[in-house]
């Protein structure tokens, strides 16, 4: 079976790319004779000096002023995903324990009653024998 992820040489390569291309898009939106990033964005567009599929995906980096500031919201999102994700299972495993805890206190209380009626059986059985 191939390997379908990508090794970090191939993502540290993707986002170099990444980044070179959204400062080439950025310097195309700021050489732009306008004065709003929207009237940039549709100026470069309406000339033909981008397409709007050079834009899909890297648009937060052409209008962030770092990728800092996206890493840190990645990273944040991917803390706030694994939190959830832990939190989730420390109530199921404590669901799980409270449960088992229950069955074997049923368990207990059956061995108990089974125990208790054993052993009147066994006297009964003592007395009818003398």
């Amino acid at each position: 079976a191939a390997n379908k992820s990508y090794n970090k040489l191939d993502k540290e390569r993707f986002t170099h790319e990444a980044l070179a291309e959204a400062i080439r898009l950025k310097k195309l939106l700021l050489a732009a004779p306008v004065e709003s990033t929207r009237e940039a964005f549709q100026f470069v567009l309406n000339y033909d000096l981008m397409s709007l599929e050079e834009i899909v995906g890297i648009e937060h980096l052409v209008l962030s002023n770092s990728l800092k500031s996206v890493m840190k919201d990645r990273k944040k999102h991917i803390y706030d995903v694994l939190l959830a994700q832990r939190m989730q299972q420390e109530l199921q495993q404590k669901h799980k324990t409270v449960m088992m805890k229950d069955k074997e206190e049923k368990l207990g209380q059956f061995a108990a009653l089974r125990s208790v009626k054993s052993v009147k059986k066994a006297r009964i059985r003592a007395a009818m024998a003398a």
